[in-house]
């Protein structure tokens, strides 16, 4: 996703009033955007505070900054982007990249399951959480087109393809990648390859799932979520976040009312115990293929 990120980006420069500002991470993912347009890439060093600022300050200018960082360190600015972006609705498109538990061997502090919560209390902030490399690009486009402050998480590197060239996206509706009738996962990001793989082993067991990535979570579309489970009343929410104000409690949200049979896989508020890669991780937090399908497959054999 971040080279999907930094090509999208390159195209989008030709528009001299957009701007890349790092804060001390990414020289050398951004090196061909930097020496392309020289006045419009800034490295403000390691000061994610004045990072958000300085990006106010030139949104303001009528420019349209993106800030690229790791996820997790947007943590230490909550208060510039509140005020700064938030409050006076800037034209500025975080980009947060690592989300979810992609540094999985480096540890908590580097780990980002609480931006979705924390973001999404913020007003005029649209939020998007990508799947894969295409839908990244996709949306780094639409970023770029919106006006107002978004906030771009992405993974990092390496994720599978979902979409081909040719799938556009609709931005502010949930996108329904498999369809079946025996219950219905929602997942955003990359861990919805792993929804895919739990799909397609339920499959094989005659337990049909409806998969449903929700690559916008802010503005919700909450429609489209009713909709994605009108046919079950099994509902399963996969996350690389803490099932506290993430994308479950989004998804509840939207069907208050309806008569469900709901749960929640992330984290379950707490810290990331493990170090690892990522199959590794997943499968500690239950949030692997093998945990989703054993979730749903319980669910299904009880409601039967």
């Amino acid at each position: 996703m971040r080279s999907a990120f930094a090509n999208t980006l390159q195209q989008l420069g030709s528009d001299s009033r957009i701007m890349l500002l790092i804060a001390d991470t990414g020289q050398y993912v951004f090196r061909h955007f930097a020496a392309l347009y020289p006045e419009q890439f800034l490295n403000i060093g390691i000061a994610e505070a004045n990072l958000i600022g300085v990006a106010a300050g030139l949104a303001h200018s009528g420019n349209i900054p993106f800030t690229y960082s790791i996820a997790s360190f947007y943590s230490r600015c909550f208060d510039q982007i509140r005020v700064d972006l938030c409050y006076n609705n800037m034209n500025v498109k975080m980009v947060g990249v690592g989300s979810g538990v992609a540094y999985g061997t480096m540890g908590p502090t580097h780990h980002t399951i609480e931006d979705i919560a924390a973001f999404r209390a913020l007003p005029n902030l649209t939020i998007f959480s990508p799947c894969d490399p295409i839908e990244a690009a996709q949306l780094t486009e639409v970023a770029a087109s919106l006006n107002g402050p978004v906030y771009l998480r992405l993974a990092l590197a390496g994720e599978s393809l979902i979409y081909s060239s040719q799938s556009p996206i609709v931005w502010d509706k949930v996108n329904t990648l498999r369809h079946g009738e025996h219950a219905t996962i929602f997942a955003t990001g990359r861990i919805i390859t792993q929804a895919l793989k739990a799909e397609e082993l339920l499959r094989q067991e005659g337990i049909s799932c409806t998969v449903v990535s929700v690559h916008t979570l802010k503005p919700v579309d909450t429609e489209g979520i009713r909709q994605s489970v009108k046919n079950t009343d099994i509902v399963v929410t996969v996350e690389e976040h803490n099932v506290l104000g993430g994308l479950g409690t989004i998804v509840a949200e939207a069907l208050i009312g309806e008569p469900i049979k709901m749960v929640r896989l992330g984290l379950q508020d707490t810290f990331c115990p493990v170090y690892g890669d990522m199959e590794y991780v997943y499968a500690a937090l239950g949030i692997s293929a093998h945990h989703i399908a054993q979730t749903v497959r319980k669910l299904v054999q009880e409601a039967s």
